[in-house]
C-alpha cells in the first residue's frame, strides 16, 4: 500500500505480511523502499534484502515524485547486496510456487510466525523472524543501527513424533549449528536463512533473464536431514499461465522423502522416493511434455560417506546407473551430480554405506 520509505515502516513491513497471511491474504507485501519519500541506499538495499526472504509478493513500486527503486539506482556493496537477495529469491521460486499451491490447496500462509509450527512459548509474540512454509526460518536485519544479532533457534516442532533437538543448518553453507543460540555477524545486512534439519527444498541455479526462461531449466534438491537422518518436502510445477491444473489435471507435485534404513542382510542403506504427493485419475498433457530434470541433489546431516549411490533398474532404467558424488568433510555433505531423473516420474535413489 501507500507505505513510507523509512526505516519503521521497513519493520512493520514484516508484521503486515504476517497479519495479511494469517487473515487469508496470502500474497501480499509492501512497496520495495516504500511508496513516499526517497529512501537513501542504505535503507533501500536493506529492504531488498529484507523482501526477497519475507514477501510472497515482491515488487518495487513508488510515488511518481519519489527517486527511483529499480536495483540499478544502488551502487557498490549496497548494490552487490540487493542482486545477492534478487537472485536467491529467484533460485527457490520453486520453493515459493510449491508453498503457494499448497495454500491454494488448505489456506496456510506462505510466511508464518514461528508460532504456526513450533511450540515455544518464547515466540509466541514474535514477529521480527518468520518461517516461510515450514523449511526455512529467516530473520532479517530490520534496524537502521543493527549490529550483530543474536538467535534463538526454536526446538519444539509440532510435527516431531518424539522429543528430539531440531537440527538447524545454514541456508548457504549447509553447516550444521552446533547451539540453540547463536550470534549472527551484521555483514552489511545480508539476510540470514537456517534450514530445519528434515526439510527437501526444491529450487534452480542458472541464472536467467526472467522467470519464464528457468521453466525448463534443471531442479536441484537440497535435502537437510534431521538427528533421525530423514526428511521430506514436496514440489509443485504447473504451466504458470492458465487453468489447466484445474480443469485437466496440468501439473506435477511430487513428494520427496529421504529415510536411513536397514536391508535384508541388516546393512545400512538410504533411500530418496519421490511419489505422487497427490491422486490423479490420469496423467495430464502437460506431465506429458514437462520432461525437466532434477540435476543435482545436495545432502547435509548424514553420519556416514556413502560408499555409492545408484539408480536401480526399476526406475524406467534398462540397467542399473551409478552416480558420481563428492563429499565435502568440513560441512558433511554429499553432492550427488547428474541424477537426470525426470520430475515427472516417480523414483528411487538407493545409497549404499
Amino acid at each position: 500500500g501507500d507505505n513510507t520509505g523509512n526505516w519503521e515502516h521497513l519493520r512493520g513491513s514484516l508484521q503486515m505480511v504476517l497479519c495479511d497471511g494469517l487473515t487469508g491474504m496470502v500474497y501480499s507485501g509492501a512497496d520495495v523502499g516504500g511508496f513516499f519519500e526517497s529512501p537513501d541506499q542504505k535503507l533501500l538495499s536493506r529492504w531488498y534484502n529484507v523482501a526477497a526472504w519475507t514477501y510472497p509478493f515482491f515488487r518495487v513500486h513508488c510515488h511518481h515524485l519519489s527517486n527511483r527503486r529499480e536495483i540499478y539506482t544502488l551502487t557498490g556493496e549496497y548494490f552487490n547486496l540487493a542482486h545477492d537477495a534478487i537472485l536467491e529469491r529467484y533460485q527457490l521460486l520453486p520453493y515459493w510456487y510449491t508453498l503457494s499451491r499448497i495454500s491454494n490447496l488448505t489456506g496456510a500462509p506462505i510466511v508464518r510466525p514461528v508460532w504456526w509450527h513450533f511450540s515455544d512459548n518464547s515466540y509466541i509474540d514474535t514477529d521480527d523472524v518468520v518461517l516461510i512454509g515450514d523449511s526455512l526460518f529467516v530473520a532479517p536485519f530490520l534496524g537502521e543501527e543493527d549490529k550483530d544479532m543474536t538467535i534463538k533457534f526454536p526446538q519444539s516442532f509440532r510435527g516431531n513424533s518424539g522429543s528430539e533437538k531440531v537440527r538447524w543448518v545454514d541456508y548457504r553453507s549447509l553447516k550444521e549449528v552446533v547451539s540453540e543460540e547463536i550470534v549472527v555477524p551484521f555483514t552489511d545486512g545480508k539476510t540470514p536463512v537456517y534450514i530445519r534439519g528434515g526439510s527437501i527444498i526444491p529450487s534452480k541455479t542458472r541464472i536467467r533473464k526472467s522467470s519464464p526462461l528457468m521453466f525448463w531449466d534443471p531442479f536441484k534438491l537440497t535435502i537437510a536431514l534431521d538427528s533421525a537422518e530423514k526428511a521430506d518436502g514436496e514440489l509443485y510445477v504447473d504451466d504458470g499461465e492458465t487453468f489447466d491444473f484445474v480443469k485437466l489435471n496440468g501439473y506435477i507435485h511430487k513428494r520427496f522423502t529421504f529415510e536411513v534404513t536397514n536391508d535384508s542382510n541388516d546393512n545400512k542403506i538410504a533411500k530418496l522416493i519421490a511419489t505422487d504427493a497427490l491422486e490423479k485419475t490420469e496423467d495430464s498433457v502437460f506431465g506429458k511434455n514437462y520432461d525437466v530434470i532434477i540435476e543435482q541433489l545436495k545432502i547435509t546431516g548424514l553420519k556416514n560417506r556413502p560408499k555409492s549411490i545408484f539408480i536401480p533398474k526399476a526406475n524406467n532404467q534398462s540397467e542399473e546407473k551409478e552416480l558420481t558424488f563428492d563429499y565435502d568433510s568440513e560441512s558433511g555433505t554429499v553432492t550427488v551430480h547428474r541424477t537426470q531423473l525426470p520430475v515427472r516420474d516417480n523414483f528411487e535413489i538407493l545409497f549404499n554405506f
